[in-house]
C-alpha cells in the first residue's frame, strides 16, 4: 500500500526517533499492554502484567500529542477527519 511505518510515541517522546513527521501519524502501542489498567486486573487476581501502559495511558498520550498536531478546532477537525484510528486489543 506504500504507507510508511508509523513512528512509536515513546521513541518520539524520549528523543530516540529523530525524523518524526507529524503528518505520518503516531503509534501509541506498547508490547504487552492491556485494555484494562493493571490496578483493575490485580483487584481481580490477575498479576504479572508486563506493563501498565494500558489503553487508558495510551489515550492520555494521544491527548498530549493532539495540540502539536493541530492548534484549533477547525484544524483538528480537518486532520482527524483524514486520519485512521485503530483502538483496542489489536495485537491479540
Amino acid at each position: 500500500m506504500g504507507i510508511p511505518l508509523v513512528k512509536p510515541y515513546l521513541g518520539i517522546k524520549n528523543g530516540k526517533v529523530k525524523n518524526w513527521n507529524k503528518e505520518e501519524g503516531v503509534n501509541f502501542a506498547v508490547l504487552g499492554a492491556t485494555a484494562l489498567d493493571v490496578k483493575f486486573l490485580e483487584e481481580k487476581g490477575i498479576y504479572n502484567c508486563p506493563t501498565n501502559d494500558s489503553l487508558t495511558i495510551q489515550l492520555g498520550w494521544f491527548k498530549e500529542v493532539l495540540p502539536s498536531l493541530c492548534n484549533s478546532s477547525s484544524c483538528c477537525e480537518k486532520i482527524i477527519g483524514k486520519s485512521i484510528f485503530f483502538v483496542g486489543e489489536i495485537g491479540v
